[in-house]
């Protein structure tokens, strides 16, 4: 089903068609979560084949494949999103985060959800998007002395 919108930082409409994608929950539930497979210019941002389209097939056939390990990375998940030293608010800030660094669209939408369901704010969601965008960034400038290092190097004949 394709629905039109015209999201606030663009002034052109866009076109967006979700799927869903099933995911299970830390209690075991299968649920789905909207995803869409258009990007903002209406480009198919899932058929560059690269990923397969989504479904409960898939998801089935990979804990069918290996059922040991999909109930050990289960539990693992349950662990660390649990209430421990940091609260499950704060796990799931960090969570928006990296799934931005990581460029995971289902996971940014669902840890989103997931942090504003156990307390988080909008202001709070972004100001966690804004420390990812930081760290990526730190990471290049770090990483601009390898470059520089290398230049020195040949620049002195070594």
């Amino acid at each position: 089903m394709a629905i039109r919108f015209s999201p606030p930082w663009k002034h052109q409409e866009a076109a967006v068609e979700n799927f869903d994608v099933p995911f299970m929950d830390t209690g075991g539930r299968e649920f789905m979560l909207k995803c869409s497979h258009l990007d903002f210019n209406g480009e198919n941002i899932m058929d560059n084949g690269l990923r397969p389209a989504p479904g409960k097939g898939l998801s089935r056939k990979r804990t069918q494949l290996a059922p040991e390990i999909a109930a050990a990375f289960k539990a693992f998940n349950e662990q660390v999103f649990a209430e421990g030293a940091l609260s499950v608010k704060t796990k799931q800030l960090i969570a928006v985060a990296l799934a931005h660094v990581t460029q995971c669209p289902c996971c940014i939408r669902r840890h989103t959800e997931l942090a504003l369901k156990h307390g988080a704010t909008q202001r709070g969601v972004m100001e966690a998007i804004w420390v990812a965008a930081e760290m990526r960034a730190g990471g290049v400038c770090a990483h601009a002395n390898i470059a520089l290092e290398t230049m020195e190097r040949l620049e002195a004949g070594r």
